[in-house]
């Protein structure tokens, strides 16, 4: 793989799977970025009991890799995801182990995001704030002994939307100017304008984090309304109450398009200073993330169904839907067949 050879290495070889999408992206396997933990995967742990404790074939790929010598100072992983013309795809990117790509090396500097909770197998660790338009959001753990206005939050390459806690996906998108949320068939969502410009921005180690307004919402395939078909703009952070898992927060594509990751595996003895960490780079300047908004939008939206006001567009579709119901608090409950 690139210029890293691996002699033996175990695999699984699969014959049916249920997980979508992989064969229509060209993908024929998969190799997690994970910790080389028992519990993460029984493979090491077979390939022990058959050939001995100091056989590490059934070791994962990255820490066959890891464990040559020439890479033992340099134990972690760096991603970028490249965008697309448009801004909000994922389109390629880079992967590198044990360096830096050249443009993002100042990655290096950035503040260690030890992981959080310690020895675990996920990478996880604690954010430190959420703020909408410059307004912070209170945040509040709902796990047992995580610091005051911390969340333990999981930064998942393999994941293309983000996560939060429903309240604080709803919060957020309630600072958004002109969102409205409803609810369908018990899941909440939104929808606001497309031409949006408010930042969002995530607080790690002491710095934040700014979120492209283009990456708060996707265009919706045509929504009918009064006889006519309609775009609009639908939240791309979801809602859900993640705590049985360990973790409250997700973030995947969403958030980590905008930043340069690295994943340090620390030293495999477990010592204090080699405590797994990650490092995060900001990709995203505010000012010019906000100027590209209009014109992506309207290159993108163009040849579509026109958008309203997404008020409006709810208003429409209540006048034909008895099951729409808005409340106070602007939130809207449609039907399975309103959208």
């Amino acid at each position: 793989m690139g210029t890293f050879n691996v002699s033996q290495q175990a695999f699984l070889h699969v014959e049916t799977y249920n997980t979508p999408g992989l064969e229509e992206l060209g993908i024929n396997g998969l190799l997690g970025l994970g910790f080389d933990l028992v519990r993460a995967s029984p493979i090491n742990l077979a390939v022990m009991q058959r050939d001995g404790r100091n056989a590490t074939w059934g070791s994962s790929v990255l820490r066959n890799i890891l464990s040559q010598d020439d890479l033992d100072a340099n134990n972690f992983i760096a991603l970028d995801l490249a965008r697309g013309d448009d801004l909000e795809d994922v389109v390629g990117g880079s992967f590198s182990i044990g360096e830096y790509a050249e443009p993002w090396s100042a990655v290096a500097q950035a503040p260690k995001l030890y992981q959080y909770p310690r020895g675990g197998y996920r990478w996880s660790t604690l954010l430190e704030g959420i703020t909408v338009g410059g307004t912070a959001l209170n945040l509040s753990s709902a796990l047992r002994d995580v610091p005051p206005g911390r969340l333990v939050t999981l930064l998942d390459t393999g994941d293309a939307s983000a996560v939060l806690p429903q309240h604080l996906r709803n919060e957020v998108y309630s600072y958004i100017p002109g969102a409205v949320t409803f609810t369908q068939d018990g899941e909440q969502t939104s929808i606001i304008p497309c031409n949006t410009t408010t930042i969002v921005e995530f607080s790690f180690g002491g710095q934040r984090i700014p979120i492209h307004p283009l990456d708060l919402s996707y265009l919706s395939a045509p929504i009918m309304a009064g006889g006519q078909n309609y775009t609009a703009c639908i939240s791309s952070i979801l809602g859900e109450e993640l705590a049985s898992q360990g973790f409250e927060v997700s973030l995947g594509d969403v958030f980590l398009r905008n930043v340069y990751s690295v994943f340090d595996f620390g030293d495999p003895n477990g010592t204090v200073a080699g405590q797994p960490y990650m490092q995060l780079l900001s990709q995203t300047d505010p000012a010019n993330a906000t100027a590209q908004v209009v014109p992506i939008r309207n290159r993108t939206m163009a040849g579509l169904p026109p958008e309203i006001e997404p008020a409006k567009l709810l208003e429409m579709l209540r006048a034909e839907d008895p099951t729409i119901h808005i409340t106070t608090s602007s939130t809207v409950t449609l039907s399975m067949t309103s959208l």
